[in-house]
């Protein structure tokens, strides 16, 4: 039972996909509404505390709602009935039209917006990423229909920036990284310039 005060039924044999930091499952309550679990090893719990302590106060059209954090069972967010933009592209032999382009980046932006300004302490995705954007139905006709998925890298940051490597292992996907992450051979300070670059790759 979780805070929407309705009983799941947890369907470990119906995956959603593979999260940066788990499997995301699909959960159905009694009156057949439907939702999505991030189930994680135990080492990743205080990862996913963290993701949804980030986001459970967000609430716009292009960032997925979270919905509760269940201790040893997972994190709980909004069911998305659709693909990603990752699974569109390979149907779409890697070519969209510009005005559907247009919608995608126009959602994608959005929601960077909302993390970025965040009040006091801005947010970076840190992993935009083709895979980590859902769309709710294709092809996409309005930005709303994109939404960003997979947190479990995001990081509040304060006006300094905040550190993008470990040690001298990048985090994010290589491909995304801007050119000063993939620069930085030491822990340096980065800001949301970091999501915006990977968003115009995903353009690209």
């Amino acid at each position: 039972k979780l805070s929407d005060n309705k009983t799941y039924v947890f369907d470990y044999t119906v995956s959603l996909g593979e999260g940066g930091q788990g499997s995301v499952f699909e959960a159905k309550a009694e009156d057949g509404s439907l939702i999505a679990l991030k189930n994680a090893p135990k080492k990743e719990s205080r990862v996913q505390d963290r993701e949804f302590d980030n986001l459970k106060n967000i609430n716009h059209p292009n960032v997925v709602r979270f919905i509760d954090f269940v201790e040893n069972v997972g994190l709980v967010m909004e069911y998305i009935d659709g693909i990603t933009l990752k699974e569109h592209l390979v149907h779409s032999k890697g070519r969209l039209r510009w005005d559907e382009a247009s919608h995608i980046m126009r959602g994608i932006l959005s929601g960077l917006q909302c993390l970025h300004t965040m009040p006091d302490w801005p947010m970076l995705h840190r992993d935009i990423t083709p895979a980590n954007v859902m769309l709710r139905n294709a092809p996409v006709t309005s930005s709303d229909q994109v939404v960003l998925v997979d947190f479990g890298l995001s990081k509040r940051v304060n006006q300094k920036g905040q550190t993008m490597t470990v040690g001298q292992v990048f985090i994010g996907t290589p491909e995304y990284l801007s050119v000063e992450v993939v620069k930085g051979l030491e822990p340096k300070e980065f800001d949301t310039r970091v999501d915006v670059w990977a968003a115009g790759v995903v353009l690209y």
